[in-house]
C-alpha cells in the first residue's frame, strides 16, 4: 500500500475556541497521542506505506509535550514535515530550536484560522515575528 502524505492529530488540546473548530468539545479534555504511537506511526508510513511527507495537526499542535521530539524523529527519518498552527505563543516557542522557521520560510509552519474571523487569522500571521537570519548560500530556502 502507499500512502504519499498523511496526518496525525497529535492533540485535541487547543489555546482557542473556534467556531468553526471540527474537534469541538474533545478540546476540553486535552487527549494527547503518546510518545510512543507517535513515533511507531512514523517508522511504519516510512517503511511500510511509503510516506513521505507528515502534516502534525490537532488542536493546536504545538501544545503536543513532544511535538519538537516528533518533527525532529520525522526529519531523521526523511520525512517532509508540516505543522499546522494557530500561530500562537506555542509555535514561537518552537522556533529558536530551529524546529520550525517563521512564516517568510513557509513551509513547514502554517497558520490556520485562530477566532473563525479573517480579521483575526490576517492579524495572527501579521503579528508573527520575522526571520533575523540570512538565507542560504544561492538565497533558495531549504527543502524541509
Amino acid at each position: 500500500m502507499q500512502v504519499p502524505t498523511a496526518d496525525i492529530y497529535v492533540t485535541f488540546r487547543c489555546n482557542m475556541r473556534c467556531r468553526h473548530c471540527f474537534v469541538g468539545p474533545a478540546l476540553d479534555r486535552g487527549t494527547d497521542l503518546p510518545r510512543d504511537a507517535l513515533i511507531g506511526f512514523l517508522r511504519t508510513a516510512w517503511s511500510d506505506w511509503s510516506t513521505r511527507e507528515i502534516s502534525f495537526l490537532g488542536g493546536e499542535p504545538t501544545l503536543h509535550p513532544d511535538i519538537d521530539l516528533a518533527v525532529r524523529a520525522g526529519r531523521e527519518i526523511g520525512f517532509r514535515i508540516r505543522v499546522v498552527s494557530n500561530g500562537g505563543p506555542a509555535l514561537l516557542r518552537m522556533m529558536p530550536l530551529r524546529i520550525v522557521r517563521p512564516a517568510s520560510a513557509l513551509p513547514p509552519a502554517h497558520p490556520s484560522g485562530d477566532g473563525g474571523t479573517p480579521r483575526r487569522v490576517l492579524r495572527s500571521i501579521l503579528d508573527r515575528p520575522r526571520p533575523t537570519h540570512a538565507p542560504p548560500a544561492g538565497g533558495q530556502q531549504p527543502q524541509v
